[in-house]
């Protein structure tokens, strides 16, 4: 094993994000017992899904199972009575939520 690959994206996107799969590789420390991935950039209220994989000389591996990464969004959307949608506004004439695109139609 040379290294480590990691591939992220968020986990639930809306219409004004673009949600490219990230891949980056990860150099393994052969002298120490832990190797620390640290992924730069991320944005701290958004939701993230993570996978890994080991990369040898022959090619890389499967990659394990996904794991969701939460961001501050979902840990408020966890509170009771907090209610958090992407992309809506409150309409008073209708007294309901609708997307930019309704309203822009």
């Amino acid at each position: 094993m040379d290294k480590i690959l990691v591939t992220y994206f968020l986990s639930e996107s809306h219409y004004r994000k673009k949600n490219p799969g990230i891949k980056t590789e990860h150099t393994i420390s052969i002298h120490d017992k832990l190797t620390t991935i640290t992924i730069e950039d991320l944005e701290p209220e958004e939701s993230y899904n993570i996978t890994a994989a080991y990369v040898t000389k022959f090619g890389a591996g499967e990659p394990s199972e996904v794991i969701k990464s939460p961001g501050t969004l979902d840990e408020m959307r966890q509170t009771d009575g907090c209610q958090i949608q992407n992309d809506e506004k409150f309409m008073i004439e209708t007294g309901k939520f609708s997307t930019d695109k309704e309203i822009s139609t």
